[in-house]
């Protein structure tokens, strides 16, 4: 999985960043709503 994902990165630099900041933000988004609700 490590391996294909920095395959991407290499491959097409700035799409590969776009997604990693996007997969980060979804990550914050959960984490957020887990906390909140108190689970």
């Amino acid at each position: 999985m490590f391996g294909t994902s920095g395959g991407y990165s290499g491959y097409s630099g700035g799409f590969g960043l776009r997604r990693l900041l996007i997969f980060l933000l979804v990550i914050a988004t959960i984490f957020a709503l887990v906390s909140f609700g108190g689970y």
